[in-house]
């Protein structure tokens, strides 16, 4: 044993000595099974031990997986699971338990399951599986077929059609080329009739600034012969009783026109005790002031106004009265100081007190109908209601104005003698006198007592080219009149002078209509530019300007008291305005017809808007209580209270005045 032991100590230790004496690409070739040929066996069986190692092996063998056949009783119970026979699975379990146990179950019953089996069972898969390949195959070529078929169509449909675009494009093109070409052939002739129409504008121009100093100088005529026996160029008075009418006003004889000098006409039988009745209401008696008024002007007595019906506590606004802000200066025609040239405007009087006024009606009770009668056949642009309720002054596009007798709707008086359309008519405060305005460019003054047009107010040489004018107000005192222009000013006019005092430029569009704040020396004017602004009369200032609308503005009132003014626009909305805090109280939508008219109460509580749809809307300004009835077949173009609010009158374009009652316990509305 010894002797072997050194045998093979000794030949590893030449082993070990051989190894030394190799060199790297040696021992890389014998990994690589290239083992040098050197006729020691010994060293041979040596390297091959060596490669055996797991140290010497460049890559280890890849696992190989061996399959060990299924027994029967396996293959039956994998069948029973994947087909969830799970009772019949007990009861195999049992039965083959019980079996073996007994051992009735011989070697080559539970032998390995052989390997058809198996490969049957997974073919039958396969076969299972591409059968629902080709299910789905078979379903996916029929969609394919189908979206074919409808792509196939749309293309022949898109063919057709860009032929027929293509066709369409050719005879459009020829079209086209011949429609130039006749075009090209009117050329000089358009250029004839342009030249023709800038010489007959020119021509019209010209003739319009001669008419207008023809005018001029025949007023100044007029005014150097005081005793002359022509009347002002077209106007036409026409009247009932006179004589009766100069007798209740208390004209002097001495002032009174001879009848020859007067063209009336009409059936003057029957109207004495009318006439009585609705001056007694409507005219005060007219006072002059030898002493305190050299000029001879005439005032209105406040307590034959209707102020001694209020109290004189209620406190002034004195923040509005005068105020000046940031805005545009009023230019003035002429360029005189209005102190120099002009009177100077009356202070205005306090606010008086509401608490002797009756109350307010209540919308919710409704209106009917009272009475009706009919006015205008082109209808009623505009009407206006005397303080007292008595009488109406309606105008329409037939350029005449009437005036009358309220309630019972009889005609008092009828003038014509605008060249054009009258847009609106204002009644002065002891309504003695009536303005109104027309799309001739003039603004003219009637006496309803003398029974004749006084004057005729024009926009002055600044204008060069004719403007319509929309609005016009008298101030609380009658000493001026303001009147709205298409042009985006605003006149103010002396009545006294009948020039123009202040030109008021500060919208940049037509301005629809003006109102005076009473107690103040606001004026308030609603212009298309969307906006409504306050001038001072007496600093000749822009005040203020409410922003707000979103459409033009088309009219505006102010409360009794001053306190509170409605603007309303094209598209229905309802702004109401506080001038002690210069913001909005609150808005409403009335539309979507156009705001014709918005009107106040006697105390402010409720206001009336009349819609170009026919109907008219009240609000109880207090609680924001809206209700509204149809009125009129056609536009509503005004609306006004009366008798403290115990009338309601409304007037359209359907040519008749309604009168409305509001409506009690006992009577129903209508």
């Amino acid at each position: 044993m010894d002797q072997e032991e050194d045998n093979v100590a000794q030949a590893v230790t030449e082993t070990d000595a051989m190894l030394l004496l190799l060199d790297d690409e040696d021992v890389k070739r014998m990994a690589e099974n290239e083992i040098p040929d050197t006729g020691d066996e010994s060293f041979q069986e040596s390297v091959r031990r060596l490669k055996a190692e797991d140290r010497l092996a460049a890559v280890p063998p890849a696992p190989v997986v061996h399959s060990k056949p299924a027994v029967v009783d396996d293959f039956v119970r994998s069948y029973l699971i994947r087909k969830g026979l799970n009772k019949t699975l007990r009861m195999f379990e049992e039965e083959w338990l019980e079996l073996v146990e007994n051992g009735k179950m011989e070697a080559e019953d539970t032998a390995e399951f052989p390997d058809v089996y198996h490969q049957n069972e997974y073919l039958d898969g396969q076969v299972r599986f591409m059968r629902a390949e080709k299910v789905n195959q078979d379903a996916l070529t029929k969609k394919a077929i189908k979206n074919f078929e409808r792509l196939s169509i749309i293309r022949d449909h898109h063919r057709v059609r860009d032929r027929h675009s293509m066709t369409e494009l050719s005879i459009l093109r020829t079209c086209l080329k011949r429609l130039t070409d006749h075009y090209a052939s009117f050329g000089p002739a358009m250029q004839e009739l342009q030249l023709k129409y800038e010489a007959v504008y020119r021509e019209k121009s010209r003739l319009s600034i001669q008419l207008e100093k023809t005018r001029r100088e025949l007023m100044k005529t007029q005014s150097l012969i005081p005793q002359a026996t022509v009347p002002l160029e077209g106007t036409v008075l026409h009247g009932r009783d006179r004589e009766r009418v100069l007798e209740l006003v208390g004209v002097p004889a001495a002032k009174e026109l001879d009848p020859e000098q007067q063209r009336t006409e009409g059936n003057f039988t029957g109207g004495g005790e009318l006439l009585r009745q609705v001056l007694d209401n409507i005219i005060p008696e007219k006072e002059e002031e030898e002493a305190g008024n050299p000029n001879g002007s005439s005032h209105v007595d406040k307590e034959q106004m209707g102020i001694n019906m209020l109290s004189q506590d209620w406190r002034a606004m004195d923040s509005l009265d005068g105020a000046e802000t940031d805005g545009s200066a009023c230019n003035q025609i002429g360029g005189e100081s209005s102190s120099s040239k002009y009177r100077a405007l009356a202070e205005p009087p306090a606010r008086p007190s509401m608490s002797g006024l009756p109350p307010s009606l209540d919308p919710r009770n409704g209106f009917y109908l009272k009475s009706a009668f009919a006015t205008h056949k082109t209808g009623v642009v505009k009407m206006c209601v005397g303080s007292g309720g008595s009488m109406a002054v309606t105008v329409g596009d037939d350029r005449l104005w009437h005036a009358w007798e309220l309630p019972s709707g009889t005609q008092i008086m009828t003038g014509e003698g605008h060249l054009e359309g009258i847009t609106s008519a204002d009644l002065s405060p002891d309504q003695s006198l009536l303005v109104t305005t027309s799309a001739d460019s003039t603004a003219r003054v009637w006496d309803l007592c003398g029974g004749k047009c006084t004057s005729i107010l024009t926009l002055g040489h600044e204008f060069t080219y004719p403007e319509c004018l929309w609005d016009c107000a008298w101030n609380w005192s009658g000493e001026c009149i303001a009147v709205a222009s298409a042009s985006g000013h605003v006149m103010l006019f002396d009545t006294e002078t009948s020039e123009v005092r202040h030109c008021f430029k500060g919208h940049v569009d037509a301005v629809n209509a003006c109102t005076f704040v009473p107690y103040t020396s606001l004026l308030c004017s609603a212009s298309s530019d969307m906006t409504v602004q306050l001038w001072d009369i007496r600093t000749n200032k822009k005040v203020g300007s409410f922003l707000g609308h979103a459409s033009p503005v088309f009219a505006a009132t102010t409360t009794a008291q001053g306190d509170i003014i409605a603007s309303a626009d094209s598209d229905g909305n309802l702004h109401m305005w506080d001038l002690r805090s210069m913001s909005e109280v609150y808005a409403v939508q009335f539309g979507p017809g156009k705001i014709n008219d918005v009107a106040f109460d006697h105390r402010g509580d409720v206001l009336a808007a009349a819609l170009s749809d026919g109907s008219v809307r009240l609000l109880n300004t207090a609680s924001q209580y809206a209700t509204g009835f149809s009125s009129h077949v056609a536009s509503c173009q005004s609306c006004a209270f009366g008798e403290m609010g115990k009338k309601f009158y409304t007037a359209g374009m359907d040519g008749l005045v309604n009168i409305w009652s509001p409506c009690t316990q006992q009577q129903p509305a209508k």
